[in-house]
């Protein structure tokens, strides 16, 4: 049932249900203990109080069990003596009701015994077969299952606010593991980005304040919006092209760059830092300044899926270096993946000897 299954996984219990259940319960005892009661003569006043007393017996009991008898002693695993005192307790308040029966027929027959007599006469005579069941036989089991309603209500009421908790622990834990990859991968972006500024200022390159200034918007975004759970993909996508840029300036012209987009980037989101170490892998292992080298990237947005490819040469100078990537980074980028998709990703990684491509898809 859908409107279950997003209940449950809401992260606040809504009290109005926690009522309604109560609400619900209580018809329901209200009417079964309508149907155990034995049809009575007319009733007098004293009859109408004394059901009062009995309602408020069962409300009593039920609250008793609910606020102090379950916290108390079955919520702290005393289930022993929980269910000792539960033993007691049911009983009890069996011949409590009881004895305010007992009480309302005393006085029934001495404020108006020739009267009540005619009464009971009566309906002796259209009822010639009474219900056998005693009158405690039937007060111990509203009782009985006031005590299994109490319980439940309450017991349910506790797992959801245990459920509750449960799920913000496993947020926080998955909130601080995502920082931490996060933080995994700034110090090395940003050392590289660096290296190359660097590389431009002892050449004396145009280039350089042009560098800079990308840079600065590289750590705009790193230092603001990755803070941010989700960003608009555009921004995303900004970053990764800011960052092609900064690349640009500092390889030769022999090095074939592409970067393609199409589809809506703005109707989407996306978690910050995603996509870009597949990006700084394929620039940091794939460009070799003896040999050709080659680097693809594609992104497509299609009926709301992410389609990410990225392809790279591989040369026999960086081919260690490009298996360091396989290590540490890619199970990073990995981790992060199923963290925030699970089941919503799906990754290919395909490599030749002198390639690497990667194939990424997300559902946004």
């Amino acid at each position: 049932m859908p409107f279950f299954k997003k209940y449950m996984q809401s992260k606040k219990i809504p009290g109005i249900v926690i009522i309604l259940a109560h609400i619900i319960s209580w018809i329901g005892v209200l009417t079964l203990l309508n149907f155990l009661s034995p049809p009575f003569p007319k009733r007098s006043q004293n009859d109408i109080y004394t059901q009062i007393l009995i309602i408020l017996t069962i409300i009593s009991f039920f609250y008793l069990n609910y606020f102090f008898l379950i916290p108390k002693f079955l919520a702290k695993r005393k289930f022993i003596l929980y269910i000792i005192i539960i033993l007691f307790t049911i009983p009890l308040f069996t011949y409590t009701g009881e004895f305010i029966l007992y009480l309302n027929r005393t006085i029934n027959t001495e404020q108006n015994a020739t009267q009540r007599e005619s009464e009971f006469k009566e309906f002796r005579e259209q009822h010639p077969h009474p219900p056998k069941k005693s009158s405690a036989s039937r007060g111990f089991s509203i009782f009985l299952i006031t005590f299994l309603i109490s319980t439940g209500i309450k017991m349910t009421h506790e797992w959801f606010k245990y459920d509750k908790q449960k799920r913000e622990v496993e947020n926080d834990k998955l909130k601080a593991e995502l920082s931490m990859l996060k933080a995994q991968i700034n110090p090395h972006f940003f050392f590289n980005v660096l290296n190359n500024i660097c590389s431009l200022a002892r050449s004396k390159s145009d280039k350089t304040e042009t560098a800079i200034i990308k840079l600065s918007q590289l750590m705009r975004y790193n230092i603001y919006d990755q803070k941010e759970d989700k960003v608009n993909l555009k921004n995303e996508v900004q970053f990764i092209e800011d960052y092609i840029d900064i690349q640009k300036m500092r390889i030769a012209g022999s090095v074939k760059i592409s970067f393609t987009k199409s589809g809506n980037l703005d109707l989407f989101s996306i978690e910050p830092m995603l996509l870009f170490p597949f990006v700084e892998n394929a620039f940091k292992h794939g460009i070799s300044y003896e040999e050709e080298s080659k680097i693809n990237i594609d992104l497509n947005i299609k009926e709301n899926q992410l389609f990410f490819y990225v392809y790279n040469t591989v040369n026999e100078a960086n081919k260690n270096e490009a298996g360091k990537f396989k290590g540490i980074g890619l199970q990073n980028v990995l981790k992060r993946l199923d963290l925030l998709y699970a089941d919503r990703y799906s990754i290919n990684i395909k490599e030749e000897n002198k390639s690497y491509e990667v194939h990424l898809t997300i559902k946004l």
